[in-house]
């Protein structure tokens, strides 16, 4: 497990990741892996703990018409799929999520959503950050908590790169989706 962290203003939504996936030893297999995915320009979802919970969004992606797809819509499809695969072995996997973006009905929320043993428990937040396997979370939010206040405009950056240095299971580049609350509007971009 690697790291995803969002963090919710009065003006922004900000998730983000590293890129980094490991085998079940802790071998580094890749430093060039996605686990954003965006939706559409006002919705977005990073996931961490298995890969298979980016096979997951990856699905829902290519199910549905992401052209009108609101939060509602990805927690009544998430909800649905693990419902209708609870034997399967693969959605019993501990996976983690964080959605951020706009409802129907015109509301900005985030939400961290926990799939453990098939059962998937979404809580609203304004912060969160999932630490890498061996890097406890008092280590991690330190530092996600420092970068917020003394470098308020690249602190996912920041915060990704400081854990990097800790821990072997994070890379230092990554994704990071900034959504505009004012404008509505939402980019992914890369950084190193």
């Amino acid at each position: 497990m690697s790291v995803i962290l969002g963090y919710h203003t009065k003006d922004k939504i900000v998730i983000a990741s590293d890129n980094r996936i490991s085998d079940e030893n802790g071998h580094k297999k890749s430093d060039v892996e996605k686990k954003i995915v965006l939706f559409n320009s006002q919705l977005c979802v990073a996931t961490a703990g298995n890969r298979f919970g980016y096979l997951i969004l990856e699905s829902i992606y290519k199910q549905n018409n992401m052209q009108d797809f609101y939060m509602e819509d990805f927690a009544n499809k998430i909800t649905e799929l693990y419902r209708n695969n609870r034997d399967n072995i693969f959605f019993k996997l501990p996976i983690h999520y964080i959605m951020g973006g706009k409802t129907k009905e015109g509301n900005h929320a985030m939400f961290a959503i926990d799939a453990i043993d098939g059962n998937l428990k979404p809580v609203p937040c304004v912060k969160i950050l999932y630490p890498p396997d061996g890097l406890g979370s008092e280590v991690t939010n330190k530092i996600f908590d420092k970068n917020i206040i003394k470098h308020p405009e690249d602190f996912y950056i920041r915060t990704i790169h400081k854990i990097s240095h800790k821990n072997k299971f994070v890379s230092h580049s990554g994704d990071v989706w900034i959504y505009n609350i004012e404008n509505g509007d939402g980019e992914i971009k890369h950084f190193k």
